[in-house]
């Protein structure tokens, strides 16, 4: 399953964004820095676990041991012209990382299918948003978001966010700061995954096509 999920987020990602899927597994909580345990100090035992997965997994992708803590909105607070996200499921971390001076901002998310329910719906899909699965659309939307957010986005909720589609991509029309997140969406394993990106070389605006990886 880890070298699926690898697979599918790779085929998403855009080129030169490095991708990583790690099953969470508690024994990583050794390998923390003093400044990232820290941050997990309250946490209950799944909590540190995942963290704990998501650090090592970094470390791995950026190819350092330097410690990661976390931006006021939660996110990983990234070395120098690095930008990426997390994401993580019940059994697994997935993460990209790429260079600031290609990407302003990435996003990645996964959510069980099974998850869709009517509830979901209300709480994500739009009226004018296209007919699709609601655990699909909550999963692009909270790619975009992450990415959005890391240039300065607030808090919102997925209402307020709008989803056109072309087969696996989509863009998420997000609010103030007003911007179109690209992205592609897939199925794998059981689970729906999204990557955003937000480019350094065009203003958030002109990220009106569709086309394939970015």
């Amino acid at each position: 399953m880890r070298d699926q999920l690898r697979d599918a987020i790779t085929e998403l990602a855009p080129q030169g964004v490095r991708c990583g899927v790690l099953a969470i597994d508690a024994g990583h909580i050794v390998d923390l820095a003093p400044e990232e345990l820290e941050l997990i100090a309250t946490a209950g035992d799944r909590r540190t676990a995942e963290f704990a997965t998501g650090r090592a997994l970094l470390h791995q992708l950026l190819g350092d041991t330097n410690p990661i803590t976390r931006t006021a909105h939660g996110s990983p607070n990234w070395p120098k012209g690095v930008v990426g996200s997390l994401s993580h499921d019940r059994q697994h971390v997935l993460a990209v990382v790429g260079d600031a001076g290609q990407y302003r901002a990435l996003g990645i998310d996964i959510e069980s299918e099974h998850e869709s329910d009517e509830e979901l719906r209300a709480s994500v899909v739009r009226s004018d948003d296209p007919l699709i699965d609601a655990a699909a659309a909550f999963v692009m939307k909270e790619a975009a978001y992450k990415a959005w957010s890391d240039c300065g986005g607030a808090l919102i909720d997925h209402l307020a966010v709008h989803l056109c589609l072309d087969d696996n991509n989509f863009i998420a029309e997000m609010p103030t700061p007003k911007m179109k997140v690209r992205g592609g969406f897939t199925k794998a394993c059981g689970s729906w995954i999204a990557v955003a990106a937000i480019l350094t070389s065009l203003s958030p605006n002109d990220h009106d096509s569709l086309t394939p990886r970015f």
